[in-house]
Formats: structure tokens, C-alpha cells, sequence
């Protein structure tokens, strides 16, 4: 993956991960349109990168965009038990990323 490419999802998922976590809803209840647009922006701009990733081949044909997002969420969890979790969560950002690049071994599919 390029660089800046790989910079940008790395920013991206730090962003989820600092995040403070909150118990309320991020929209009102009346605001449920709004929720899933952003929902659905938020799916179309990771789409797009790695749509690009996959035409200059700097990301895998089988990366899905939900892979990401899941990812994210994952990320943006703090594991209370786990000592230097930012130096932690660093690394498992960098291992995903480097698992994004190109390879002639498919990934497992999710059944």
C-alpha cells in the first residue's frame, strides 16, 4: 500500500480509537436519517479508497469495505487489561494495514 494511502486509513482508524466511548446514541432519536447518511458517507468514502487501492495495486481484490469498518470498531474498543494500549493498538493497525497489500493467497471467507 502507498504511503500516504496507508497514512490516511492509519489517521482514520486512531481517530475511531481516541475517540472517547459514549453510552449515548450519537443522534437524537429523531435524527435517524441523518445517522445513516453518515453511515452510508462514511461507507462510500472507504469504498472509493479502496477501490483505488485495488486499480493502482496497493490493496487486495478481497478487502471489503465492511472489513474496515468492523476493523475500526474493534479499534475504537480500549482493552482495559492490556498495559501501553495506544503502542498496542499501533501495532495491530500496522499488522492490518501490511495484511491489506497484495497477495496470491485469499483470505478466508467469513462462512
Amino acid at each position: 500500500m502507498c504511503r500516504r494511502r496507508a497514512i490516511r486509513v492509519a489517521a482514520a482508524v486512531r481517530v475511531a480509537r481516541d475517540r472517547p466511548c459514549s453510552r449515548q446514541a450519537p443522534f437524537r432519536r429523531g435524527d435517524a436519517r441523518a445517522g445513516e447518511a453518515s453511515q452510508a458517507d462514511v461507507h462510500r468514502k472507504l469504498g472509493s479508497l479502496l477501490c483505488r487501492g485495488r486499480q493502482d495495486g496497493t490493496i487486495r481484490h478481497d478487502v471489503r469495505t465492511a472489513d474496515l469498518v468492523i476493523f475500526g470498531a474493534l479499534m475504537a474498543q480500549r482493552l482495559p487489561h492490556v498495559s501501553g494500549w495506544n503502542q498496542t493498538a499501533q501495532r495491530l493497525v500496522d499488522i492490518y494495514i501490511a495484511g491489506m497489500a497484495p497477495t496470491t493467497r485469499p483470505l478466508r471467507d467469513r462462512g
